[in-house]
């Protein structure tokens, strides 16, 4: 039977499919504003990568520090 899960636990397993889905984003933009032929669209795809590019940074930098603090062993509840 899987063990209940915690608020902590939901929140890391949404954490890192934000994670996932925004890297995904950030490989996938050059190639498009490569492709796009409207000069706008073009213009946006570009904002949007240098506007999230300095925050993806600080992300990816964080998110190592928490997997390693996931990493470390809990210690189980006392029991009764």
């Amino acid at each position: 039977m899987p063990s209940p899960r915690t608020p902590e636990d939901i929140l890391a397993t949404e954490l890192k499919e934000i994670y996932s889905a925004e890297r995904q984003v950030m490989r996938a933009l050059p190639k498009l504003s490569r492709r796009v032929q409207n000069v706008r669209l073009k213009e946006a795809l570009d904002t949007r990568r240098q506007r999230v590019r300095p925050c993806w940074r600080s992300w990816t930098r964080h998110s190592s520090r928490w997997r390693s603090a996931r990493a470390a062993p809990r210690t189980p509840p006392p029991r009764a």
